[in-house]
């Protein structure tokens, strides 16, 4: 489409009053939150990354309000704005500016309605060179394709049309300025996708018949509330956090969630579909907390294969995947319905007729070609087709507070800070971001989207004695790392080749989480200060055995410092006796237990005991002493990184009778929790 405008800047205003900078409730890191500026700024909305990312509503301390999207700290998207003097903003802002179709109304009651550039009104909105206010379909096939029209009263749809009716994926605007940018059926809002009313509430999820159906999330910027859960009729009947009745904030709530098809709640949202071995292993449907949503193949844990990702803007993926990464072919729909078609490579748009390397040997050995996309949005009602489309009313369901500051802790952060916004204003000027600070007392609160664990536990040794628990342990540590939010490579019984290639796989893969994890559970040993982990097949009668066949700790932390992690967790529980023949390994050999190892930056060093000394390994059929306490205390939601590992061991001290003391050595200042909610 062609857009004749003009631009409108925005004034910076700083203020040199002070007032606390600090996070006022939820999650203002990472999730949904409330923050409170040094200039007096206050921001309730979603964070991503220390900034503001998604939906939330800015009020300036003198009087401005900012209701809509924001991109790394900056307007961009649907918003409205209003400013002190009575003008309203209601449109498209890009870069902090108003960019984009919009409407202005002014004190006075004069509009302005078209197209701004840059902050400045271009004028009414001309189409594809067709005069001002043409009706019908401007360009396209608006009867049994892709096509674009204008209706009388300015309404105006982007989209795919079926026997002349809206159908399929599109974008529609009214001419106040509310827009639909999601799924029709008949002409009717019938499907996924964004709602945005002109008061700036907004909804992103299922509609029938124009009504909010199905599951869904609203934000009201009135009462700064966030409701998540299904929808009936444009009520919220079922909340999410209603979903599980045993007070838990977490976990599976009907049917098989470890290999077969079940419903399993998450901190940072909820999923249908099959599992495999407790991975998401198949067809399935996950619903974010943010309001995206994705539908189709999984395998362990990852989009691969057909699917389709609807995210919160309005704007839509379908295609394929590889490794959650736009990888074949597919179609990419913007948020004005605008489609791009054709072929990625791992997220990265290669044109309309160019496949990816190796595309058809991919798809051969990866998924079938012929593979079905669940897609499981509601069953539209048929039965009341309507000439237009329906408004949704915002005025008859406002919603109440039943889910209050979600965290949604899978999204990453870093040492950054949120900083306030200068404000619009009527004049010609510029929104430019100003301003910074701390947040948390001067700790950042860290919550990571990306987090990657290696859990291994060797039991069943070959050459020395058999373990009781290292199995146990190690798979009940995966659970509940999976349980928050952690990708999970888990490894039991490994072998010498199966633990190097393991750790080597490892490393390479962290180069894009934010969050390294290691833990091990079995036979561990010291030679000359030097701590390695034993495979089950290792025969070890020398020193030099040990160092050629058993991997070591520091090549593990090699492997999380070359990935440039915010943060690595090492967590060790091998400090058991030599299991070998004495002897053969020198005169230290004596002693048990491992050596104390000084961390990197940004490394936490947990061992089940202090060192040189000896760990519990439990009783068979259930947890070793240190890991049963560990797993426990991870649990906790809300409890600091520290705080886990100090728990833990005081636990283990008092049931050991102060036999065994576990060990903690930090070299990370910053504040992480395993759970947030």
């Amino acid at each position: 489409m062609k857009w004749i405008g003009v631009t409108l800047l925005l004034l910076i205003t700083i203020s040199f009053e002070s007032f606390s900078q600090t996070c006022l409730s939820g999650n203002c890191s990472s999730g949904f939150g409330k923050f409170q500026y040094a200039n007096g700024d206050v921001y309730e909305g979603e964070f991503y990354d220390d900034k503001r990312e998604g939906f939330g509503v800015y009020k300036w301390k003198t009087g401005e309000k900012f209701m809509g999207e924001s991109m790394g700290d900056v307007f961009k998207g649907f918003g409205v704005m209003e400013f002190r003097d009575g003008t309203k903003y209601i449109g498209d802002f890009k870069d902090g500016e108003l960019d984009g179709e919009g409407e202005k109304t002014y004190p006075n009651g004069v509009k302005k309605i078209g197209i701004f550039e840059k902050g400045k009104y271009l004028g009414k909105i001309s189409y594809y060179n067709k005069p001002i206010g043409t009706t019908g379909c401007l360009n396209g096939d608006c009867e049994g394709g892709y096509g674009m029209k204008y209706y009388s009263g300015n309404d105006r749809y982007f989209g795919f049309f079926k026997n002349g009716k809206r159908h399929g994926y599109g974008a529609y605007y009214w001419d106040d300025g509310t827009r639909w940018v999601g799924q029709f059926d008949q002409n009717l809002i019938t499907g996924y996708g964004s709602y945005f009313f002109i008061t700036g509430e907004k909804y992103v999820g299922f509609f029938i018949d124009s009504k909010r159906n199905g599951w869904g999330i609203n934000y009201d910027p009135e009462s700064g509330i966030k409701k998540i859960g299904y929808w009936e009729n444009n009520v919220l009947v079922k909340p999410k956090k209603s979903l599980i009745t045993n007070g838990a904030s977490t976990g599976c709530i009907s049917g098989d969630c470890k290999s077969g098809y079940g419903k399993y709640v998450y901190n940072n949202g909820y999923y249908e579909g099959n599992f495999k071995n407790g991975y998401r292993h198949g067809q399935g449907t996950y619903y974010y907390d943010i309001g995206d949503y994705y539908t189709g193949n999984f395998s362990e844990n990852k989009y691969n294969g057909k699917g389709t990702y609807y995210y919160t803007n309005g704007e839509r993926y379908d295609g394929e995947w590889r490794d959650q990464r736009y990888h074949g072919k597919g179609q990419l729909f913007h948020f004005d319905g605008l489609p791009e078609e054709g072929y990625w490579s791992l997220g990265k748009f290669l044109g309309p007729s160019t496949p990816p390397s190796g595309y058809e040997y991919w798809v051969k050995n990866n998924y079938s070609n012929d593979q079905q996309v669940a897609v499981n949005s509601p069953k539209p009602n048929t039965t009341n087709p309507a000439a237009g489309t329906n408004k949704p009313s915002n005025t008859s369901s406002k919603p109440t507070n039943t889910n209050t500051n979600p965290v949604a802790t899978g999204k990453p952060t870093n040492t950054g800070k949120p900083t306030t916004t200068s404000k619009p204003t009527n004049t010609n000027t510029q929104i430019i971001q100003t301003g910074g600070g701390s947040n948390t007392q001067g700790l950042n609160n860290i919550a990571y989207k990306r987090k990657l664990a290696l859990v291994i536990g060797n039991q069943a040794y070959q050459h020395a004695s058999v373990l009781r628990n290292p199995k146990n342990d190690a798979r009940s540590m995966a659970q509940i790392l999976r349980q928050c939010g952690f990708e999970v490579i888990e490894v039991i019984d490994g072998d010498g080749p199966g633990l190097k290639s393991a750790i080597r796989e490892f490393g390479y893969k962290l180069k894009s989480y934010e969050v390294g994890l290691f833990y091990y559970s079995g036979h561990g040993i010291q030679i000359d200060d030097k701590n390695y982990i034993i495979p089950i097949d290792a025969n070890l009668r020398s020193k030099t055995d040990v160092r050629e066949d058993c991997p070591s700790v520091s090549q593990v932390l090699s492997r999380m410092e070359e990935a440039g992690t915010k943060l690595n967790i090492v967590i060790l529980d091998a400090c058991r006796n030599n299991p070998f023949e004495r002897g053969s390994f020198g005169e230290d050999d004596e002693g048990g237990g491992l050596a104390p190892i000084t961390p990197p930056d940004n490394t936490v060093i947990s061992f089940a005991t202090d060192p040189g000394s000896v760990a519990s390994d439990g009783v068979a059929g259930t947890n070793g002493l240190y890991t049963g306490s560990l797993v426990r205390f991870i649990s906790v939601p809300n409890t600091q990184l520290e705080n886990v590992f100090k728990l833990t061991g005081k636990e283990v001290k008092e049931k050991s009778g102060g036999k065994q003391k576990p060990w903690l050595n930090s070299n990370f200042y910053d504040i992480f929790y395993f759970k947030a909610q």
